[in-house]
């Protein structure tokens, strides 16, 4: 659930505040390609409704990260859940209109995080390949400092 318009092949991901790289790739058809170690599941319709990854424990064992989408009535991603090591973690999404996430509330264990986005770069097929976040957590114990960051997306086109 990329949110991408067009027939893309390829998406270069990058968030310079956790400084995380991933790049996602796409069959002619528009289906994410997957190594052997990922499965994904799709409704009637084709989207993408859980995804299941292998990740390595602090124990170092290897178990399931399970991550489980839900759609609005327009389509949109609307609900996110994650899975992983006897946890949850909801997030609520809400698009702006464009059909971009305007705003994420994720609920994990211990806290609630809200996170803004704005969108400063758009291509000529309507991907955004630029936006901003601030993101505000709110323990149960005390409030966390806000974190400030961007992400960028290179994507590349059939």
């Amino acid at each position: 659930t990329f949110q991408l318009k067009g027939a893309v092949k390829s998406v270069a991901y990058s968030d310079d505040y956790y400084f995380e790289k991933r790049t996602f790739n796409f069959s002619k058809e528009g289906q994410l390609q997957c190594d052997s170690t990922m499965k994904v599941e799709r409704d009637s319709l084709n989207r993408i409704m859980t995804i299941v990854f292998p990740y390595v424990a602090q124990t170092g064992v290897t178990l399931d990260y399970i991550v489980r989408f839900k759609y609005d009535e327009k389509g949109r991603v609307n609900s996110i859940i994650d899975e992983k090591q006897g946890w949850k973690g909801y997030a609520k999404l809400i698009c702006d209109d464009q059909g971009f996430v305007a705003v994420d509330s994720t609920r994990g264990r211990h806290e609630l995080m809200v996170t803004n986005y704005t969108y400063s770069g758009v291509d000529d097929k309507g991907n955004w390949v630029e936006r901003e976040y601030v993101s505000r957590h709110e323990s149960k114990h005390d409030s966390l400092p806000q974190e400030t960051g961007s992400e960028k997306r290179v994507i590349t086109y059939y």
